[in-house]
């Protein structure tokens, strides 16, 4: 009985806070780690600026379309950041 009640006051204390618990088959209670909770966050607001403003989201698939993610502009800025820091 004491796992499930745990279970229930952290779900009662927790989620009105947004802290989402993973509860296994017995009874264990953990908290999600805070870089898969940044990444749900992330989600979520992704779903959000779809659902609610097209406008925004058209213009973040067209940055990221025509974004240069190639191999040469990595190195580029990965060097001009050297450059800076080396002098």
């Amino acid at each position: 009985l004491a796992p499930v009640l745990a279970a229930v006051f952290a779900y009662i204390i927790g989620m009105p806070l947004g802290i989402l618990l993973v509860i296994g088959e017995e009874g264990g209670i953990k908290p999600l780690p805070k870089w898969l909770m940044r990444l749900l966050n992330t989600v979520i607001n992704a779903v959000d600026v779809y659902a609610n403003n097209k406008e925004d989201f058209k213009k973040l698939q067209i940055a990221g379309m025509t974004a240069d993610f190639s191999w040469t502009n990595s190195a580029k800025q990965y060097l001009a950041i050297y450059r800076k820091i080396v002098g």
